[in-house]
């Protein structure tokens, strides 16, 4: 089970969506998972000039390929982590709920300051590079070398060092 932030969702359905690597996840039985505020975060934050009708996120929400969960805002992300964004509270909220029903799940988040968060809170978490290696070791990433050009060729920011994984 992923759940997948605001960063994660840009990236695959705007920078690099001929890949259609959110499609790919559910072939594979992984269940993608957002909440309303990552879905509200990404509606404010996407390049509204891109819009294919055949790969948005409300299509895939529609059609089951994201599941759209509400999840509370836990209390310790209302009273600490001011700089966090309401995406990454939902998600991580969402997270300490599954890791106290002992659920599989991973965090898909790319802020550094939310993932050091994460990590002191003993969540799982990958970054969206993480699940591109993920399909690099099922074998479902085709032309990595490609896929790593058109990230630096897009506004995602991520290290070189990291990218250069999916190329190993």
């Amino acid at each position: 089970m992923k759940l997948m932030d605001t960063s994660s969702i840009i990236l695959f359905l705007e920078y690099i969506p001929e890949y259609e690597f959110i499609i790919t996840f559910s072939e594979t039985g992984e269940i993608m998972i957002i909440t309303p505020q990552v879905e509200e975060e990404y509606n404010i934050k996407r390049n509204h000039s891109i819009f294919n009708e055949n790969y948005n996120l409300e299509k895939l929400i529609d059609e089951g390929i994201i599941i759209k969960k509400d999840s509370d805002i836990n209390s310790l992300f209302k009273n600490r982590y001011f700089f966090l964004g309401k995406g990454e509270k939902s998600i991580m909220s969402l997270a300490l709920e599954y890791k106290e029903q002992s659920l599989d799940y991973y965090c898909v988040l790319d802020d550094k300051g939310a993932r050091k968060i994460a990590f002191e809170l003993g969540l799982n978490v990958k970054g969206s590079i993480g699940l591109l290696l993920l399909l690099k070791q099922k074998g479902m990433l085709q032309n990595p070398n490609e896929v790593v050009k058109r990230i630096k060729e897009s506004q995602f920011r991520i290290s070189d060092r990291i990218l250069e994984e999916l190329n190993a």
